[in-house]
């Protein structure tokens, strides 16, 4: 055989691998809920179908509104019984995967068995626990505002010792994730499907009490290793919930290595300092970065139809839900719902690895990295989430020195 025979049957075998591998990725896709677009006719009416009269009389103590304000974290002992969490853990145990497991913790998160956002629009139980259920209520109650809304409702399971990557600390914030300004106030409560912290269980979240107040400081990493805020290692058992800023350094605890199951509610203030809350979604997020969990908001993928920085987050996508919207004007199928689009989620990754590279960050506002706002470009660092895909940092920030 010829050698340009030989070149052109490699071009012609190449060529034929690359359409399979795009067939095989856009079949995962179109089987996966995220390509149908989300809907949420599985809350007709969005009326609870449980019994919450027990939970919603509970309140948040003086104690815990002020260990979160000041620490950034909380643990709200005993809320639930298993009468009320065997079926949703069963429930959601039982929803299938979507493109974000099959595709991209696959590929970028591979230490996640599970990686399901917006499990809410998906199930009807689920949507009764977060709109429902009290953690709006209390939601409400550790921020200290009247209205808050549902942004987001995650599975996220680990792999544990089976995962490719080794398990150890990576600190972060999850404000990188958000659609709205950092400044906002919102709260993630974590409820886990087995104990935290005991001797049998560990590599729940632990977290560096008081970091939620640094945001604007530039050197993080100086937070754990030259000042006296302390790291907290909470204990929980099953029904207990754990609040936390999304602002407040979090890691895994890295002590041990176990298949960690739980679910993240996450809810922000739907005004604040008397204005409402802005869809966010331009420099603080992509594409500075392909960062996997912000395609749950992202403009051209998410079908919530919001302009960045002109719209209200509010409607289906992020519906209010406390005080209860007595007329249920969000709580209901989105209008014009369209497919999630794939090619969009290639075009932001094409575009995000030169963005970060190519530009600074605006001095004023600064960027998001995993570590919080960088300012100047000089700060920029690429560290590896995992082999080869790497991910925008601070660089003398928690998150580079971690992983």
């Amino acid at each position: 055989m010829s050698k340009s025979a030989s070149v052109i049957r490699w071009i012609g075998v190449s060529a034929s691998i690359g359409v399979l591998l795009v067939a095989v990725s856009l079949a995962l896709v179109y089987r996966s809920v995220w390509y149908a677009g989300y809907d949420l006719s599985n809350c007709r009416g969005c009326q609870a179908r449980l019994d919450w009269s027990k939970e919603n009389k509970l309140v948040i103590s003086k104690d815990q509104r002020s260990q979160f304000q000041a620490d950034g974290v909380v643990v709200l002992p005993l809320r639930f019984t298993r009468d009320k969490l065997d079926p949703l853990f069963e429930t959601v145990d039982n929803l299938p995967n979507t493109f974000m497991t099959d595709v991209v913790a696959r590929f970028f998160l591979p230490h996640y068995l599970r990686y399901e956002h917006r499990i809410d629009t998906r199930s009807e139980l689920v949507r009764d626990w977060a709109v429902h259920g009290p953690l709006g209520q209390w939601a409400a109650q550790l921020l200290n505002v009247e209205e808050v809304r549902l942004y987001n409702a995650e599975a996220i399971y680990h792999k544990g010792a089976e995962s490719p990557t080794p398990c150890k600390r990576s600190w972060h914030r999850d404000t990188i994730a958000a659609p709205f300004d950092h400044n906002v106030p919102s709260v993630t409560f974590n409820i886990y499907f087995d104990p935290i912290g005991t001797s049998n269980h560990g590599d729940g979240l632990v977290f560096l009490k008081g970091s939620h107040k640094t945001m604007l400081k530039q050197s993080p990493g100086l937070l754990y290793n030259q000042t006296k805020l302390k790291v907290y290692e909470p204990k929980l058992v099953v029904g207990d919930v754990l609040a936390h800023n999304p602002n407040v350094y979090h890691t895994p605890s890295g002590q041990a290595c176990w298949k960690r199951r739980s679910l993240q509610f996450r809810y922000v203030a739907s005004n604040y300092k008397g204005k409402q809350t802005k869809f966010e979604f331009g420099p603080n997020r992509l594409p500075h970065g392909f960062i996997p969990w912000t395609l749950a908001h992202a403009p051209g993928i998410a079908p919530h139809g919001l302009i960045s920085g002109e719209s209200d987050l509010a409607g289906p996508w992020y519906p209010l839900v406390y005080p209860r919207d007595s007329q249920n004007k969000e709580h209901v199928p989105l209008s014009g719902a369209r497919p999630w689009n794939p090619l969009a989620i290639i075009q932001l990754m094409e575009q995000s690895e030169q963005s970060v590279k190519d530009s600074s960050p605006n001095p004023k506002q600064g960027a998001f990295g995993l570590d919080g706002i960088i300012v100047d470009r000089t700060q920029w660092h690429f560290s590896e989430l995992v082999p080869g895909v790497e991910v925008p940092c601070l660089k003398h920030g928690l998150f580079c020195h971690s992983t």
